[in-house]
This record gives structure tokens, C-alpha cells and sequence, in this order.
């Protein structure tokens, strides 16, 4: 390429990397100029789809000086270079042209939300539920994070996340197959364009198993302490020995008679629920600024489990309720809510020790549980 146009470079450089909806436009354009509206029209016809964008494929070439605009229609920036461009590779060209799809044909038509929800899916591994994927977008909106947090209400933000997902399966971008997915001729093309910014995607996502790892290992340690003393331990006797709101009380109770019924899944939501009062008492206790805030009952856990100061200095013994909520959270996610896990007599019974040793604790710091 000695003593080439920096225009023959460029187009020599779509041609190595077989940028095939590239090539299809800068080649109409040696036939005539055309506005954008026809352009679209013509690659979208006669190279792809009615549903190909090639809108973001034009502005590149436009950032890159190789088209221009005049007036309202595009021309090729310097049509000698182009011309003998083309004519020099003719058989590379007219082989990518032929091409179902070329490199960045996939990827470049994706807007900034629609490269998001496809980070979001890549973070669990390719394939998650429905459910869990809207959980995650809806979380990042609800946070102010990520592409659908800026319209006027959070509702439409999640409205529209739930609209772009299914137009992207409509355009085959996305399948549903009991999960979502990246099909793998797209995935490919979008791990290839956008290599390096899903390095730190990948590295995010490590980071957040190893600190869930982390918690489930601390978790799992508490689990196993309070398995050695289960056995021998009384909860009416212990629940009867303590001052708490009459609904606690007939919640913990139903949770207690549904074990004797073998009802292990309903216990353990029981418990929860109570436990869903305790932490909201316990954070407006320790944050009362923060009272009024819509805050998950996830990250009140995390922010109490994570308060060293108080912990150390002001209210000792926070943490270990903390623990024992968690201890609830955890079963109610695998054996309550979703059932990933079948219920067993142990999870339940476990979670109503969490329970009223939480509440013993609350009692030790004086905390009043505001319930009915």
C-alpha cells in the first residue's frame, strides 16, 4: 500500500476486515448519489433485510471523510480512490459482498440500550430467565444506572426496556428458549467489535461472583453453627420468653405449624416475611434520614451488615442480625420464592431460630419493631 491515498488505507482496511455493509454503500455510491432515505432503501433490499439498519454504517463513513454531504444527498469523498480501490481487490469485494452478513454487521447496528440489555445477558453467561434479566435492568433503573433511567418516570424507563428486548427477539438479535440468549452468529460479531469494553464487563461480573461466593461462605458457616444447636432447642418455649408484637408472634406461630405440617416452603416465607419487618425496622433505626427512601430489602442487609461504625462503636450486634436475615433471604430465594432448591424440615426449622434469635437481639439493644 506504499504511496497509497489515506482514502485507498481506509477502504483497503474495510476490505481486510470484510466490514461488508461498508463496502455495499461506499459501491452504490460509485453508481450515483443518493440521500439517506435511499441509501437505506438500497443496502437494505438488495444486500440484507427490510429490517437492517444501515443508518450507523453511513455516519462511520461519514466520521471517517470517506462520504460527504451535499446538500441532502451523500457522494463519495474522493471517487478516483474509491474507484481504484475497488477495481484493485475486485474478487475480495465481490466475495464479502456476497456474504450473508460481514464483520460489525451485527454489532454496529445496535443502538447504546440495546448494547446494554446485550451486556446484561452476557453477565449471566448467555443464558437467564426472563424474570431475572428484567429483575436486573429494573434494579440498575430503579438506582438511576444504565440507558433507561433518564424519561420522566421509572415505569416507562422499564416499559421501554421491556419493549426493545422483545423488538431485538423480533429481529432474531435475541431467542427465548426457556432463557434469552445471544444467538452465535451475533455474539460472535458482538464480542469481536466490542472486545475491550467487554473485558471490564467480564472482570465486573468475576468480581461480583467472588464476593457472593464470599457472603454464601459466611452464610454457610452460620448455617452450620446453628445446625449444632437446632436439635435441642424449643421455639415456642423461646418465642414465649420474648416481648414482641402480637403479628410477629402469630407469624412466627404459623411458621412453627407449618413445619408439623410438613409445609416447608410456606414456613420459610412466613419467616420472611416477618423478617422483611425486622430489617425495615433496624434500618429506620440506624438511618432515620433514610426512612422514607425506597431502598431493597437486599441493600438495607448489605448496608447494616457493612456498617463497621456502628457495629463497633454504637450498636454491637447489628451484624449478627444482619446474618441471621440473611440467613432467612438466602432460603427464601432457593426454597420459598423459586423453589431452585426443594424445601426441606432443617431450612425451615433454621429459619425460625434466625428468627427469634434476631429478636432476642433487637430486644438486647431496645429497638422497637413497629408492627401490628
Amino acid at each position: 500500500m506504499n504511496g497509497s491515498l489515506p482514502e485507498e488505507k481506509d477502504i483497503f482496511e474495510i476490505i481486510r476486515r470484510q466490514e461488508k455493509a461498508k463496502l455495499a454503500i461506499l459501491k452504490e455510491l460509485l453508481v450515483k448519489d443518493m440521500d439517506q432515505f435511499e441509501i437505506s432503501n438500497t443496502i437494505s433490499e438488495k444486500y440484507y433485510d427490510k429490517d437492517f439498519k444501515v443508518s450507523p454504517f453511513i455516519e462511520i463513513l461519514e466520521s471517517q471523510g470517506l462520504i460527504k454531504k451535499k446538500e441532502d444527498k451523500y457522494e463519495i469523498a474522493n471517487k478516483m480512490a474509491c474507484s481504484k480501490s475497488f477495481a484493485a481487490n475486485k474478487k475480495e469485494t465481490d466475495r464479502i459482498l456476497s456474504l450473508d452478513y460481514g464483520k460489525g454487521d451485527f454489532a454496529l447496528q445496535l443502538t447504546e440500550q440495546e448494547k446494554y440489555i446485550f451486556r446484561k445477558v452476557l453477565s449471566f453467561s448467555n443464558s437467564v430467565v426472563p424474570a431475572i434479566l428484567y429483575d436486573a435492568i429494573f434494579d440498575d433503573v430503579d438506582r438511576g444506572v444504565g440507558p433507561f433511567h433518564g424519561y420522566a418516570s421509572s415505569s416507562y424507563g422499564k416499559k421501554r426496556a421491556k419493549e426493545i428486548i422483545m423488538h431485538l427477539m423480533r429481529r432474531g438479535f435475541l431467542i427465548l428458549d426457556g432463557s434469552v440468549a445471544i444467538p452465535d452468529r451475533v455474539l460472535s460479531d458482538f464480542v469481536t467489535v466490542n472486545s475491550n469494553e467487554l473485558v471490564s464487563v467480564f472482570k465486573e461480573t468475576s468480581e461480583k461472583i467472588e464476593h457472593l461466593a464470599k457472603e454464601n461462605s459466611e452464610l454457610s458457616l452460620n448455617i452450620e453453627i446453628l445446625k449444632t444447636e437446632i436439635e435441642k432447642w424449643d421455639p415456642k418455649s423461646a418465642l414465649q420468653a420474648l416481648k414482641v408484637p402480637k403479628s410477629i408472634r402469630r407469624r412466627i406461630g404459623k411458621a412453627i405449624a407449618r413445619i408439623a405440617e410438613r409445609s416447608f416452603s410456606e414456613a420459610i416465607i412466613n419467616c420472611y416475611l416477618v423478617s422483611e419487618t425486622l430489617v425495615t425496622a433496624l434500618f429506620n433505626f440506624l438511618y432515620p434520614s433514610s426512612k422514607d427512601k425506597r431502598i431493597k430489602h437486599e441493600d438495607k442487609l448489605k448496608k447494616i451488615w457493612t456498617d463497621e461504625k456502628k457495629e463497633k462503636h454504637d450498636f454491637p450486634g447489628i451484624k449478627v442480625i444482619a446474618s441471621l436475615l440473611s440467613v432467612i433471604l438466602w432460603y427464601r430465594n432457593k426454597m420459598g420464592a423459586h423453589t431452585e432448591m426443594t424445601p426441606t424440615k432443617e431450612a425451615a426449622r433454621i429459619s425460625v431460630a434466625s428468627l427469634i434469635q434476631a429478636l432476642s437481639e433487637f430486644e438486647r439493644l431496645g429497638i422497637k419493631i413497629d408492627a401490628q
